[in-house]
């Protein structure tokens, strides 16, 4: 995954907040009503100023929060953690600073990444949390989302917080070689598949498979294991094709 302008605003530490219209524009470049926020907290409050009082818990439309994850399900190391909000939420401050995220019980340092979503009735908007690269393969992901009870903007307040457990697969990753005309996918850094780019286009990685899709059909390719029967040696693929 190639750095990105949005990840060197994000190490920056800087603050960014969703604009009011949230949903609006057309799809091009960024998408419009999209936004990137770091997931770090934001700084105290600056040295020789009063404490505040402890903040009671605002009033609003409740705003919602769910995981298109679960726990103890495994993804491929180039999925992000995505979370869906029943509101098309304003300020995102405090879901930012209320995200705290694990890689074998490391802190990881990423970002949240706010778009326009149709995928379940009556969440408007979604949510991707990224790291700047992609997750370690053979990984345990854990987030704590600490947002219930925390401003989303005005006159809306987010109604609960989520905890996610999450593994990741191998690294099944894809690399196109313009000048040879090949796409050469490798499996936690070996190779184990080589195309010609005019065969196949994208591919897709749950972690155990590799979905690639051609000019009328989907194949599911897995590596054989050592050791199974068939005669093939170790890395050649199985291929399931279903015509489209």
């Amino acid at each position: 995954m190639r750095t990105s302008r949005w990840w060197r605003v994000a190490a920056l530490g800087m603050a960014l907040v969703l604009p009011a219209a949230c949903g609006g524009g057309s799809d091009s470049g960024d998408k419009a009503g999209a936004a990137w926020h770091s997931g770090q907290p934001s700084a105290g409050p600056a040295a020789g100023s009063p404490a505040s009082a402890s903040p009671s818990v605002p009033a609003g439309k409740p705003v919602h929060v769910r995981l298109f994850q679960g726990d103890g399900s495994t993804w491929g190391v180039g999925m992000p953690i995505i979370a869906y909000l029943s509101a098309k939420i304003t300020d995102a401050q405090e879901f930012a600073a209320g995200t705290a995220v694990t890689v074998d019980g490391a802190p990881a340092q990423g970002a949240w990444y706010f778009e326009r979503s149709a995928i379940y009735k009556g969440y408007p908007l979604e949510a991707h949390y990224r790291t700047e690269k992609y997750w370690p393969a053979h990984a345990k992901v854990h987030m704590d989302l600490a947002a219930q009870g925390k401003p989303a903007g005005p006159d809306l307040v987010f109604d609960n917080s989520l905890t996610l457990d999450m593994n990741t697969g191998a690294a099944n990753i894809s690399r196109i070689d313009g000048k040879a005309e090949r796409m050469i996918v490798t499996s936690d850094g070996k190779q184990v598949f080589s195309f010609h780019t005019g065969a196949y286009h994208s591919v897709i990685s749950d972690g155990r498979r590799l979905y690639l899709t051609g000019y009328s059909s989907i194949n599911a390719l897995q590596p054989k294991k050592k050791g199974q029967k068939g005669g093939e040696k170790q890395g050649a693929p199985k291929q399931q094709s279903k015509k489209g």
